[in-house]
């Protein structure tokens, strides 16, 4: 490491917040996620108090009453927060967001909803990975990962709808 670079690290790594030793400790040093010392530490980011506001408008029920993809509250949001702050994995609380999650993003309105623009599919798909990323990373991916990595690109075309208008749309796609 470069000297220079040095100071700033070990500033980094003596930080209050777990979830700025975590990020230096295994993004940017190395060090494996599932060493003693790293799983520790994910046990002080479950409790820190970013996690606790992240998690802080959650019901009775765990979930949080707001769209999952409204802007940094939502289930969608505060799940891709907590996977890239090192959240620990394996937290059945966290099922009632992941529910949401997957409610809305395999819902057929989700799905239908892929515009055409100039006889091309527009699909951005970053909600999509987003979403696989946290269900992945926090350890709640279940039979229905598949089904959602599947949706970022359509297959067929009822998965978008017909557009017999304009045929070129199905050329865009890329065949599986």
């Amino acid at each position: 490491m470069q000297k220079a670079v040095e100071p700033a690290i070990e500033a980094l790594l003596a930080a209050d917040d777990p979830c700025i030793r975590w990020k230096v400790r295994v993004k940017v040093l190395g060090e494996d996620p599932g060493s003693a010392g790293v799983r520790a530490l994910q046990e002080e980011i479950r409790t820190c108090p970013r996690v606790r506001r992240l998690l802080s408008e959650r019901d009775g029920e765990g979930q949080i009453p707001y769209h999952p993809y409204a802007k940094w509250h939502g289930g969608h949001w505060v799940l891709a927060a907590l996977a890239d702050i090192g959240y620990p994995p394996g937290d059945e609380s966290l099922i009632p967001l992941r529910e949401r999650v997957y409610a809305w993003l395999l819902s057929e309105a989700h799905v239908q909803g892929v515009p055409i623009v100039a006889g091309r599919a527009r699909r951005c798909g970053s909600q999509e990975g987003n979403a696989l990323y946290a269900l992945l990373t926090l350890g709640l991916a279940d039979e229905r990962t598949d089904d959602l990595a599947g949706s970022v690109k359509p297959r067929t075309r009822s998965s978008i709808g017909t557009n017999e208008a304009q045929p070129s749309a199905w050329r865009a796609i890329p065949p599986s």
